[in-house]
Formats: structure tokens, sequence, C-alpha cells
């Protein structure tokens, strides 16, 4: 492997398997904003830390699959 910030974690091998865990540490970034998702058969809604409400009509959805 080329990247030198990875590192092995663990390894587990079965009788028809092999898995390997690496490990590696995530940046810690400052979020932009927040969103809250309400999800239901006939629809998606949603609310960010911005005060925007959004709704998504899925209730053709269904039919159309």
């Amino acid at each position: 492997m080329d990247d030198a910030t990875l590192k092995l974690g663990s390894v587990t091998i079965t009788e028809s398997t092999v898995s390997v865990v690496f490990e590696k540490t995530a940046k810690v970034i400052e979020p932009r904003g927040y969103v809250a998702i309400d999800t239901n058969e006939r629809g998606l809604d949603l609310a960010t830390s911005k005060g925007e409400l959004l709704k998504y009509d899925l209730s053709e959805l269904p039919r159309l699959h």
C-alpha cells in the first residue's frame, strides 16, 4: 500500500474468508450546517439549521417503480 497514514488493524481468518481491517484517523471538520430528515410512505421532509423547510412528495414513487 502506498498510503502511509493507514495502520493495520485486525486480521480474521475463517474456513472460507480472510478479513483485514485497516485504520485511518479522520480529519475533524467544522460542519456548515445540519439537516433533520423525516421520511414516511408519501413524503420526505427536511429542516435545515438555516431555517429552511423542504418537502418532497413521494406519493407517486410506488406507482412509477
